[in-house]
């Protein structure tokens, strides 16, 4: 029995993820990048058929408690988007301000980002 697409995209599966530092670099290096108040997002298509997508928390957002709920969030956060967005290599940084933003913020603000940078 095969999985759908969607299923894996839910749960955020390792091949949809980018892991390695050198990823993250080249999308720093080569790619594009469009900010909002909470969050940045920087992008570089792949030659692959789907979306990989990496993030960042710093640690000058809070403590690792801290960190990982804002990780939480964004991961959720993108879930609705998955399908829609285009196959590229995207990487979201929180900025410090996305501790007192709530999940419907982040999500208004990734849904205005994703537009701006024409990513759907």
């Amino acid at each position: 029995m095969e999985k759908k697409e969607v299923s894996l995209f839910r749960m955020l599966n390792s091949r949809y993820r980018l892991k390695k530092s050198s990823h993250f670099k080249k999308v720093y290096q080569g790619g594009n990048s469009v900010a909002g108040r909470r969050i940045v997002c920087y992008w570089l298509p792949n030659d692959r058929d789907r979306l990989q997508i990496g993030f960042s928390v710093s640690k000058k957002v809070g403590n690792a408690v801290t960190r990982n709920r804002v990780k939480r969030m964004l991961r959720n956060s993108i879930n609705q988007y998955l399908p829609l967005l285009k196959p590229v290599n995207l990487v979201i940084i929180a900025r410090v301000k996305i501790v007192e933003a709530s999940y419907k913020e982040i999500e208004k603000e990734m849904k205005y980002l994703f537009k701006k940078a024409k990513l759907n």
